[in-house]
């Protein structure tokens, strides 16, 4: 099968849409596919690494990695036409031009065509009705997904019931998260990754943490590493500075490698993010065996239950309550790291990379669908 991957975000660009798509591209090319991305997002050209095509449409004259590209734009139909492929496979997020184009120009019109949420789109659901209903973009044949149920109910909300919108769920290796059980420590270890922006509010992560620590006896030590970086690192530091928090450090961005050292060392993973679609690095630390906590309201809740994988709460003051939880009680972190580390998740890639193939196989039968029905109603 000959597969397009179109995604305004992709590789150098460091965040979860890029990662996921480059680990599915790769791994349905090692499977013998056919695999092109075809991103706006510049870099140096990878095309034949890991079996790939990588086609690069950014423009030149805009400095920044991103998703604001006219050339790419208006490049896209030449490059699809080009590869000819059996499915067309958008990866969308919050602000997506080259996605929607994708969509417009090639929406299972001519090739079985899939897309791929990877955001909480929230507020922006009727907007976006607005914008699919007014250029036709909901009367396409195509199969739309999203990577949580969370994710999905609101792309559904954008959609329409005449749509069903599906899971399709990033992918994760659960074996190389795994870590061996590990012997009391004299402190409690907080481990966030995320990056530093105000879409996964890492200051309202600070503002846990401190509460938090404001609350626990003087006894019980804690100290907390946020890995990631992004535009928020300054007003980061100086709110550390500010509250003579220094028993926090922003880690900046980091391998995968280290993130896993990281986690293997963590008693408790936290995230703050409202907009969280999936939260591949919450899924990565309960592979790891780490107790999680976060917003019952993401697609964390997917794969971590209350009170068995971690602690799911329904806002900041329920997180800061969580967390005095856990980090209060060496026995409440030990039985959700012992479950953890002794269950592992039902997603995998495997899970993954089957969702991806059906995906496409029912995008090819709403296709033939689609052109069969107007002969079926004249005959």
């Amino acid at each position: 099968m000959r597969i397009a991957h179109v995604t305004d975000f992709y590789l150098t660009r460091v965040g979860g849409i890029e990662r996921q798509v480059h680990q599915l591209a790769q791994r349905q090319a090692r499977s013998a596919h056919q695999v092109h991305v075809v991103t706006s997002t510049r870099g140096p050209d990878t095309s034949g690494v890991d079996l790939l095509r990588v086609h690069r449409l950014g423009s030149p004259r805009i400095p920044h990695a991103g998703p604001v590209s006219p050339r790419a734009w208006v490049a896209l139909p030449g490059v699809l036409d080009e590869i000819d492929p059996d499915v067309v496979h958008i990866h969308a997020s919050v602000g997506s031009p080259l996605a929607l184009l994708a969509g417009l120009s090639w929406g299972g019109s001519r090739r079985p065509t899939v897309v791929s949420v990877h955001s909480m789109w929230a507020h922006l659901a009727r907007p976006y009705r607005a914008i699919f209903t007014a250029t036709g973009l909901l009367r396409l044949p195509i199969v739309w997904t999203a990577v949580s149920r969370a994710a999905a109910r609101q792309v559904q909300s954008a959609v329409g019931p005449a749509q069903h919108v599906r899971v399709l769920p990033n992918g994760i290796d659960p074996d190389g998260w795994r870590r061996p059980s590990t012997k009391p420590r004299p402190d409690v270890h907080v481990v966030a990754v995320l990056r530093l922006t105000a879409r996964k509010r890492p200051l309202a992560l600070l503002k846990v943490l401190r509460r938090a620590r404001e609350t626990l006896p003087a006894d019980v030590r804690m100290r907390a590493s946020v890995i990631g970086d992004g535009r928020q690192r300054w007003a980061a530091e100086r709110y550390l500075t500010r509250h003579g928090m220094t028993w926090v450090n922003l880690l900046g961005t980091r391998s995968q490698a280290q993130v896993r050292d990281a986690l293997h060392d963590a008693d408790v993973f936290l995230a703050t993010a409202r907009l969280e679609s999936f939260g591949i690095a919450a899924l990565e630390a309960r592979c790891a065996g780490v107790p999680v906590i976060a917003l019952a309201q993401t697609g964390v809740a997917d794969f971590v239950r209350h009170g068995r994988e971690g602690l799911l709460a329904a806002d900041d003051d329920d997180l800061v309550a969580s967390l005095v939880r856990l980090a209060g009680s060496p026995d409440a972190r030990a039985a959700i790291a012992a479950h953890n580390r002794d269950r592992l998740p039902s997603v995998s890639w495997a899970v993954t990379l089957a969702a991806a193939e059906q995906a496409y196989e029912d995008a090819a039968a709403l296709l033939g669908a689609s052109r069969a029905a107007p002969v079926a109603r004249t005959g």
